[in-house]
């Protein structure tokens, strides 16, 4: 998992704005194709606009395994977890006995490392908008339904999807 962060530089100064709004982009693609490093994504413009608004943000970009890497799911799959479950010596929360949602929860890691860490670099951390674009609108979707994510993010842009 990695993770584009574009701060505004102001925001990592001693007398910068304080905590600003956070904003963590999940890109589209069918999921199966796209990365957070797509020209197209590249947040550095959208970030100085803010600034220029008196309206700092920071942008935080994750990748997420796509595919059969990240969404694969089959009958033995769902055997196989079933069985684990059934010999694993703790209990097991209902949402890591999913299978087939790998990228899902490549997100889920992405924003409780915003929740935790993003004030180091300036950003609020109870201000963290989730937004995404086709298939990352799906997953913030998603991830409103899941009881066990609820709190990953204060407020939801969905764009398509």
């Amino acid at each position: 998992l990695n993770m584009n962060i574009y701060v505004p530089l102001a925001v990592l100064q001693d007398d910068g704005p304080g905590p600003v709004p956070v904003m963590v982009w999940i890109h589209g693609g069918a999921f199966r194709n796209g990365a957070n490093c797509v020209p197209l994504y590249d947040a550095r413009n959208f970030v100085a606009r803010s600034v220029e608004l008196n309206q700092p943000v920071i942008v935080v970009a994750p990748n997420y395994r796509l595919a059969v890497f990240g969404f694969l799911a089959s009958k033995e799959l769902q055997q196989d977890m079933e069985e684990y479950v059934r010999q694993s010596p703790t209990p097991i929360p209902d949402y890591d006995q999913s299978i087939g949602n790998w990228g899902l929860q490549d997100q889920r890691l992405a924003f409780e490392w915003v929740r935790e860490n993003i004030g180091a670099l300036g950003g609020n951390n109870r201000n963290v908008t989730a937004w995404g674009e086709s298939a990352g609108s799906f997953s913030i979707h998603f991830h409103m339904l899941i009881p066990a994510h609820y709190g990953l993010f204060d407020h939801a842009i969905l764009q398509s999807g």
